[in-house]
């Protein structure tokens, strides 16, 4: 029935843990009890052969999301990115598609493409680190809709995991990290 919307801003719930596959299946909100804590869902490599965490997501999501949105965004991605290496070398252009899609208003594939965007910072770490700043204003100047609890929830998961996988090189930045960050925040 409908939820009003101070009680989906209620339930909105962004933390440190991720849902198991299961709960990502069944397309429902997942319990703490259902979930795996980051650290251990992060550690090792991908499952599946996958010799990417972003190649693995870019597949994991093409079985849960059957959008055409996604579609069109896995049709531009999969070929950048099949093998690290080549994640690597193609990073700009992935970037820019992810951002590219995830700037398309109302997009069905909202969740996934914030999550690949996630693991592509995950595999690159260092390497994402010049597209942190822009991807983070983009993320908070355009995603951000303070009507839509969905939306909120899902750029902030992406945010915290974006500033987890590039922590050492903002805290090596940090005087100008700052600086952008407080300047965008009072903007």
């Amino acid at each position: 029935g409908y939820v009003g919307f101070r009680a989906r801003v209620a339930r909105i719930d962004v933390s440190p843990f991720v849902p198991t596959a299961a709960a990502l299946a069944s397309g429902a909100r997942s319990t703490a009890s259902e979930r795996t804590d980051i650290g251990a869902a992060l550690a090792g490599a991908p499952e599946g052969g996958a010799e990417s965490f972003f190649a693995h997501a870019l597949a994991r999501w093409r079985e849960f999301d059957g959008s055409l949105a996604y579609a069109a965004a896995w049709r531009e991605l999969a070929p950048l990115a099949p093998t690290l290496p080549l994640l690597l070398y193609n990073r700009a252009r992935v970037v820019d598609a992810l951002l590219r899609h995830l700037a398309e208003p109302h997009t069905l594939a909202r969740r996934a493409l914030l999550d690949l965007l996630t693991h592509l910072a995950r595999d690159l770490r260092g390497e994402f680190y010049p597209f942190f700043r822009p991807v983070v204003l983009f993320l908070a100047g355009t995603l951000l809709d303070p009507r839509d609890p969905t939306a909120l929830e899902e750029v902030f998961t992406a945010l915290s995991y974006l500033f987890k996988f590039c922590q050492r090189q903002l805290l090596a930045d940090l005087p100008r990290v700052l600086t952008w960050y407080a300047a965008s925040l009072l903007a």
